[in-house]
């Protein structure tokens, strides 16, 4: 039915925990980072970096 060839949108690998290590989507790659207790704890990109501040419970 479609002739078109296989397209790849977008690229993702993952750790051993299943967590998202990286995704690479066109010419843009990001990276995530986790603590011991798998909270995402930064993300770095090829237009950004980002790192989140951990959150205490009250």
């Amino acid at each position: 039915m479609n002739t078109a060839p296989e397209a790849t949108l977008a690229r993702y690998s993952y750790d051993e925990g299943g967590r998202t290590k990286t995704k690479k989507v066109a010419n843009e790659t990001s990276t995530y980072h986790y603590n011991i207790r798998g909270w995402l704890t930064q993300v770095t990109g090829t237009k950004f970096n980002q790192t989140l501040p951990p959150i205490m419970p009250p």
